[in-house]
């Protein structure tokens, strides 16, 4: 009772204007959970967004300069005892760290503050697929993916494994335990080049195989002749100790990654009602960045997440810039449970445990999934995790069959061209890709 009272008391401090208070922050700025979790702590863990919807998307140096200028003014208000910034970006108008009651006032009564809301932790989106879809049609039309980057952001790759050795071409890592403690080479939380994401569990070499296996241990990719950029940004328990390592991760490709035309997220943050950009500062945050990369051609493709939640799906699958990838079953597989039960399974059939809402855009292959496994070898694994890396695969065919095309563009051939399926538990529709539709429309 103590610590409500105290989160209320609170809630009115921030919501009640003071005197000589001139310019001041809009009510609501401040999320509840933020003020719960300060009543049970002298310092939390928060994402604070600042203003930035009226920069430019393309301009990248006038746009990181602004955001600049409006970080350091708002932070020179502002002491490192009160508020210890730990993650700063430069294309997205951001910061994360660690503050208290009286740096919580001073953010609060800025008006260059727009949100202030706990940072949340992440996790994979874990729970023969190429026949469905028409890849290998495709495939056999010489359309390959080469020429194609694609970001993999996840738990790193085997750098090592027969099918992907010749594909990667660029890494880094943004990983901290739960503990505070990093997780890239070295027990850093920061680390790049070669061996930077190096894969502990194996989710993210399952997911790269799907897209690009070459095809000499596990079954071939999607697009096995796209290429990689490894990014780490979960540890070995396929866990994200604080969004803004994939703030950072976006970040990184934004400033450093041109050649990247597609990344690909099989991971959630949360669980969001409809689209989600101003559900909270991570989520606003994260949504320029996804924006800044669909306004030069980037398109970011996500798992809605495998809670068998048919209302609600995870970041940053439910941002309006981002493809929404919900899972099929690609045969008959019997009985299957996973955190819920389909005692009958067919090609097709959305699975039980695929999120839904309005926010979903695309439906595709997710269980059961064979794929390139740690130590050169393959592993089977079922989820959203799996039907994401599908719909890269078949955005970097596409995009080799016709370079030109705009993301927009992109986007639509894939839903207009697939096959409509209605998910039982929500009766929301969307598509279930068809590739070889979707190249065929796309090069008209």
């Amino acid at each position: 009772m103590k610590r409500l009272l105290f989160a209320l008391l609170l809630l009115a401090a921030f919501l009640l204007p003071q005197t000589g208070d001139a310019h001041m922050a809009a009510p609501g700025v401040v999320g509840t959970s933020v003020l719960s979790s300060m009543a049970e702590s002298p310092s939390v863990r928060v994402v604070v967004l600042f203003d930035g919807d009226d920069l430019s998307l393309t301009d990248l140096g006038a746009r990181s300069k602004a955001i600049a200028e409006r970080r350091d003014a708002v932070l020179d208000q502002i002491s490192t005892s009160e508020f210890r910034v730990t993650d700063t970006f430069t294309n997205i108008s951001a910061v994360g760290g660690y503050v208290t009651y009286e740096g919580l006032k001073k953010l609060v009564r800025d008006y260059r503050v727009q949100k202030i809301d706990l940072d949340i932790p992440g996790q994979m989106a874990l729970a023969e697929s190429t026949e469905l879809i028409r890849a290998r049609d495709v495939q056999a039309s010489g359309i390959t993916g080469a020429g194609v980057v694609v970001a993999v952001l996840d738990t790193g790759i085997d750098s090592d494994h027969p099918d992907l050795v010749d594909d990667i071409v660029g890494q880094q890592c943004f990983c901290a335990n739960a503990d505070g403690t990093g997780c890239c080479p070295g027990g850093r939380t920061e680390a790049s080049g070669a061996g930077a994401a190096e894969d502990e569990q194996g989710h993210g070499t399952h997911v790269a195989g799907i897209i690009t296996s070459g095809g000499r241990v596990a079954p071939r990719g999607v697009a096995p002749d796209a290429d990689i950029v490894a990014v780490r940004v979960l540890d070995k328990t396929g866990a994200a100790a604080s969004s803004t390592q994939l703030m950072k991760a976006f970040d990184w490709i934004i400033n450093t990654q041109p050649s990247v035309k597609i990344v690909n997220t099989s991971l959630v943050f949360g669980s969001f009602p409809g689209q989600c950009d101003a559900a909270s500062a991570f989520t606003s945050g994260l949504a320029q960045a996804v924006n800044t990369l669909r306004a030069r051609g980037t398109l970011t493709v996500s798992s809605a997440g495998n809670s068998a939640n048919k209302s609600e799906i995870g970041a940053p699958a439910c941002l309006a810039g981002a493809i929404a990838v919900g899972a099929v079953y690609d045969a008959n597989i019997g009985t299957i449970s996973f955190g819920c039960t389909d005692g009958s399974t067919a090609a097709d059939k959305v699975t039980c445990f695929s999120n839904s809402s309005t926010a979903i855009d695309l439906l595709a292959p997710g269980a059961a999934i064979t794929s390139s496994g740690m130590g050169g070898g393959v592993a089977g694994f079922a989820g959203t995790s799996q039907a994401a890396p599908h719909v890269a695969g078949a955005l970097a065919l596409m995009m080799q069959a016709k370079p030109s095309a705009a993301a927009n563009d992109l986007e639509n051939a894939l839903k207009g061209s697939g096959r409509p399926i209605t998910d039982p538990g929500n009766g929301v529709t969307a598509t279930r890709i068809d590739v070889k539709n979707a190249v065929d429309f796309i090069k008209k």
